[in-house]
């Protein structure tokens, strides 16, 4: 799919934004290191959206970060409460962060950034190869090194 002039993110549409996005490519951090597919399902609630974002492991184990996101203009100011595990139970991160919607068409892609974040959603869990080339001429169209990106295992 072709990545052209589509409409970019500002400010965001909390309805067209809502829903379940799938992390195809992302940098390295912290939060993630041991990540070998994530999803991040945005809920409505009132001028808000409620973030749940879910790491599976390779061993089959996961890990859930909740907060919520408020949107200031083009950006989303999220704060992470807690993280939820099946294994480990719950407990309070309170981790604030900021990132941006860089673009987004909403029906397919969200490139998303802020310091040293950055992502690649999708609203399909698999792409294939030619998308991907898309999707790194736009990381690059975006000032983001796709050299750095650690990519969706299939």
């Amino acid at each position: 799919q072709k990545m052209g002039q589509a409409p970019s993110a500002s400010p965001i549409d909390l309805n067209r934004y809502t829903g379940r996005w799938y992390e195809i490519a992302r940098y390295p951090n912290p939060f993630e290191r041991d990540c070998v597919q994530a999803t991040a399902d945005y809920i409505r609630e009132g001028q808000e959206l409620i973030v749940v974002n879910t790491c599976y492991r390779e061993d089959g184990r996961w890990r859930q970060s909740i907060g919520r996101a408020v949107p200031a203009q083009n950006d989303l100011r999220v704060s992470f409460n807690y993280e939820l595990s099946p294994t480990e139970g719950r407990r309070t991160v309170g981790f604030p962060g900021q990132y941006r919607v860089l673009w987004t068409d909403y029906e397919n892609f969200s490139f998303v950034g802020g310091g040293p974040f950055y992502w690649i959603l999708s609203r399909r869990p698999n792409i294939d190869r030619e998308t991907r080339k898309n999707l790194i001429r736009k990381t690059v169209e975006l000032g983001y090194d796709p050299r750095r990106l650690i990519w969706k295992q299939s």
